[in-house]
C-alpha cells in the first residue's frame, strides 16, 4: 500500500449526492496531494457497489478496512457535514493537515479549501472532475439506444423522500413553475420534445396530462434504492445530460450534477425563472434548442 497520505471520501446518500463529494474530493486530493480513497456504502439510501455502476479503479475502503483507518497509532483529521459540529467539509485547511495521515471528509457537497469560494471557477473545476467519473460501457450503451429527439429538453422532478426538510426544499418547485416555463419553451420552439425523469408517477402523469405525446420516459421497473432503481436512475441521469438545457427542481442534487455532466444550461423551477424572469428563462432554453442541427452530442 502506498504510503502517501490519503484523503477519505465518504458519503452515504444518494447517487449524486455521493458522485458530487467524490468529484470534490477528487480535485481536493489533487490540489493537496493526497491519496484518494473512497468509502461507497451499500446501505437504505443506495444499495449498489460502486464498480456495479462506475468503471474508474478507485481505492475503496470496504466495511472489512476498517481496522486500517482505526488504528490507534493513525492520525486522522475528519472534517464533517454539520455546521454545529465543525470543522465542516467546505473548511478544509489550507495548508492541506500535514500531520493527519488521513483526511476524512464527511460531506453531501463537494469539499473545499476553506480560503476557497463557491464561485464560477470552482465549479467549472468540479465539472471537470465530475466528467472524469466513467459509467460503465453497459450504461453508455443503454443511454445511446434510448435515441433522444435534437430539439429535447430536460425536465427533473424531485418529489419523494423521507427527509422531511427536503420534502420542503424540493416543494419550492412547485407544479405550477414548471408548466410555467415548458409552455413558454413549446411555444417557441413547437417541435420541442421532453426527457422526463422524475422520482413519482404522478408528476410523469401531469406533464403527460399537459404536452402529450412531446413528453419522453425511460421506463421505470423500480423507484427505490436497490440496485435496479440505482441502475434507472443513472440511466435517466445520464439521459438528461444529452439534453440541451435543463429545468430541475430546488435543492437537488440530481438536477444539479445532470447539467454539471451535459448541457450546464439548467434553470430551476422557482418563482425566479418561472415568473420575474421568465421570458429571460425561455429565451435561453430556445436559444439552445434551436442551436441543435439534428445530433444529440455525447457528454465530454
Amino acid at each position: 500500500m502506498s504510503t502517501r497520505p490519503v484523503l477519505l471520501a465518504t458519503c452515504s446518500a444518494g447517487l449524486c449526492n455521493r458522485l458530487i463529494v467524490l468529484a470534490g474530493c477528487l480535485r481536493l486530493a489533487e490540489r493537496l496531494n493526497r491519496r484518494l480513497v473512497l468509502y461507497w456504502p451499500e446501505n437504505d439510501h443506495l444499495n449498489c457497489a460502486f464498480p456495479d455502476l462506475f468503471e474508474n479503479p478507485f481505492e475503496l475502503l470496504a466495511g472489512d478496512r476498517l481496522h486500517w483507518l482505526l488504528r490507534t497509532e493513525r492520525a486522522v483529521k475528519w472534517y464533517n457535514p454539520r455546521p454545529d459540529c465543525g470543522p465542516r467539509f467546505d473548511e478544509v485547511s489550507d495548508d492541506g493537515d500535514p500531520a493527519a495521515e488521513v483526511l476524512l471528509i464527511k460531506a453531501w457537497y463537494a469539499p473545499k479549501l476553506a480560503s476557497e469560494q463557491f464561485d464560477g471557477p470552482f465549479h467549472e473545476a468540479l465539472r471537470e472532475h465530475l466528467r472524469t467519473i466513467r459509467p460503465r460501457a453497459e450504461f453508455l450503451r443503454r443511454t445511446d439506444d434510448f435515441a433522444l429527439p435534437a430539439r429535447c429538453l430536460g425536465v427533473h422532478v424531485r418529489r419523494v423522500d423521507e427527509w422531511a426538510g427536503a420534502v420542503e426544499e424540493f416543494g419550492r418547485s412547485r407544479d405550477e413553475h414548471f408548466a410555467a416555463i415548458l409552455d413558454g419553451v413549446v411555444e417557441r420552439v413547437p417541435e420541442t420534445s421532453l426527457l422526463v425523469a422524475a422520482d413519482n408517477e404522478d408528476s410523469e402523469r401531469r406533464l403527460r396530462a399537459r404536452f402529450g405525446r412531446r413528453v419522453l420516459i425511460h421506463p421505470k421497473t423500480s423507484r427505490g434504492r436497490d440496485r435496479r432503481g440505482v441502475e434507472e436512475a443513472l440511466l435517466d441521469l445520464l439521459l438528461l445530460s444529452r439534453t440541451a438545457g435543463l429545468v430541475g427542481t430546488h435543492y437537488s442534487s440530481f438536477s444539479t450534477v445532470a447539467s454539471m455532466l451535459g448541457p450546464n444550461l439548467a434553470f430551476t423551477a422557482n418563482e425566479q425563472n418561472a415568473v420575474h424572469t421568465l421570458d429571460e428563462t425561455v429565451r435561453a432554453l430556445a436559444v439552445a434548442l434551436e442551436a441543435r442541427d439534428g445530433s444529440v452530442p455525447a457528454p465530454a
